[in-house]
């Protein structure tokens, strides 16, 4: 009994700790990234965004394995009047690569960018269905998901981007698997589609 009531604890923890991280991060685009000088206002030189991602990832699959992965998707944003903060809908496939299990998930939900020069911070929560697959005994088990996660997108070139991506997801699988927690880390490049953008005058 004791030990289940630690467990209940502990996931709570985790919950309430991620959530917290993605509030803060969300005041700190607030309050910091329209005072950053040299910024440009998204209302000024973007309006629809379309663009596209792809990363090799490094997956804890809390099933006792870190396994690599890769991490692929798309964004469509809009500015709708914000000054430096950019609202996106954002879907994104991960998946991995383990010996023992592969975690396979689809996710799409909100992303909150900002702009400090040529680095853009932001922060994401999203919902979806993700696929658990034992590999050495042909079986697997599924869930809904839902999790979240901050960024760091850095211009090259107008178009294209380098790509830091860190992400935590909540499982609850059957009983004999209980709730996971896998944790990714992810390097990789966007591109952004040039019909996407517009001059300011």
């Amino acid at each position: 009994m004791f030990t289940s009531i630690a467990t209940s604890i502990h996931r709570v923890t985790i919950r309430a700790r991620t959530a917290a991280a993605l509030a803060s991060f969300a005041i700190l685009l607030v309050v910091s990234v329209p005072g950053a000088s040299g910024q440009a206002a998204y209302t000024a030189d973007r309006t629809n965004g379309l663009s596209v991602f792809g990363a090799a990832t490094k997956l804890n699959t809390d099933y006792g394995s870190k396994d690599n992965g890769y991490t692929f998707g798309g964004d469509f944003s809009h500015a709708f009047r914000f000054h430096a903060i950019l609202p996106s809908l954002e879907v994104r496939y991960t998946g991995s690569t383990g010996p023992a299990i592969t975690e396979n998930s689809v996710m799409g939900g909100l992303k909150l960018e900002g702009k400090i020069h040529r680095f853009h911070p932001y922060g994401d929560f999203m919902v979806g269905y993700g696929v658990l697959n034992y590999v050495q005994i042909n079986s697997n088990d599924d869930s809904i998901i839902y999790g979240g996660g901050v960024g760091l997108d850095f211009d090259v070139t107008k178009q294209f981007a380098l790509k830091v991506d860190a992400q935590e997801q909540f499982w609850h699988l059957g009983q004999s698997s209980g709730t996971l927690t896998p944790q990714m880390i992810s390097v990789g490049l966007v591109y952004r589609f040039p019909s996407s953008f517009r001059r300011s005058h």
